[in-house]
């Protein structure tokens, strides 16, 4: 049975360039970006909870980030 990855943070660069590489052979991928996955929200832990749940991810891998300098 192949591990499941969890990554976080999809859509910018690091989470991308992992999500394209990681060798899908060896893993199913799963990923998560607010463009695609805009009913999900990290400020709220019962929406998080249920969100892994789903998914049951082996590995997490977490490159969210706030970007915006001035917030």
């Amino acid at each position: 049975m192949k591990k499941k990855i969890l990554i976080l943070g999809s859509s910018g660069r690091l989470g991308s360039y992992l999500f394209n590489n990681i060798n899908k052979r060896k893993y199913d991928i799963f990923h998560y970006n607010r463009k695609f996955n805009p009913n999900v929200d990290f400020k709220n832990n019962n929406s998080i909870f249920k969100f892994f749940s789903e998914i049951q991810p082996d590995i997490i891998i977490n490159t969210l980030a706030i970007t915006n300098v001035e917030y």
